[in-house]
């Protein structure tokens, strides 16, 4: 009885297998199955296993605990493939092929995406390297990267500051200071202005950084050449706002013109 339902069995097997266009070899090395297998239930395998084709993962139910069961147990969720490890977790996939040298930039090491290294270092454009060496780089000339790739900029050095020397600084050129600048250490120290300052208010004068008052020079746009001169005498500059602060102790005045009323 037991060699007839072995037979039996077998005989049911060969019948589905050809149902599913499939066959069963027996050869030195053990069973072969060509074309497809379909297992419906659990399948068991004791020793190694060899695929030469496709291996297909059906969707089981996703409520299935992980347990130590089933540690190391893999599942397609319809989305991707899961592995049981300690909890269900994606299987993520990496490329074990290597970029050309030519996407990779000028000396960043090769590695693919499975961060395996190549030994082997990238020629491609570095925008990083042109940057560095924008700075280094000529005024106006073309920027390349250490593999001498052309990075579309200019360089930008000796292009204002003409010479600078631990006591001076010379710029030929525009410079902007935006913000508080100190100039000198007391009042030995010289200021030169031999260019023309511009702007109708270009000084004012504060007692400190947070007074809120201050005093400024207004200056009207000219019209034409002007000049006004300070004589190398003490005294206090008279406005309209001063006169009756003015007093004479000694000299002259060899013409006085006054619009309205004078007290003597």
């Amino acid at each position: 009885d037991t060699a007839r339902m072995r037979h039996l069995r077998w005989l049911i097997a060969l019948i589905l297998l050809q149902c599913v266009r499939s066959w069963i070899l027996s050869g030195p090395s053990g069973y072969n199955i060509t074309e497809n297998l379909i297992v419906s239930g659990n399948i068991t395998v004791q020793s190694n296993i060899e695929l030469k084709g496709f291996l297909r993962s059906l969707p089981r139910d996703l409520s299935t605990p992980c347990t130590i069961e089933t540690r190391g147990s893999l599942r397609w969720n319809n989305r991707n493939y899961e592995v049981c490890v300690g909890s269900w977790q994606p299987i993520s996939f990496c490329d074990v092929r290597f970029p050309p040298a030519s996407e990779v930039p000028c000396l960043d090491e090769i590695v693919n995406s499975c961060n395996d290294r190549s030994a082997h270092f990238g020629t491609g454009l570095n925008l990083k390297q042109c940057l560095l060496n924008s700075a280094h780089t000529n005024c106006d000339s073309p920027v390349y990267d250490d593999c001498g790739n052309l990075c579309g900029i200019l360089g930008h050095a000796e292009c204002g500051v003409a010479n600078i020397t631990r006591n001076s600084i010379i710029v030929d050129g525009k410079a902007e200071l935006l913000g508080d600048v100190s100039i000198g250490i007391n009042s030995d120290s010289i200021l030169s202005i031999a260019a023309s300052v511009l702007g109708t208010t270009p000084l004012v004068f504060k007692n400190s950084p947070t007074d809120e008052m201050r005093t400024s020079f207004v200056i009207t746009e000219p019209s034409q050449e002007r000049s006004i001169v300070f004589p190398d005498v003490s005294g206090t500059v008279l406005t309209t706002g001063n006169l009756h602060d003015i007093s004479a102790s000694f000299g002259s005045m060899s013409s006085l013109s006054v619009a309205g009323d004078v007290a003597v």
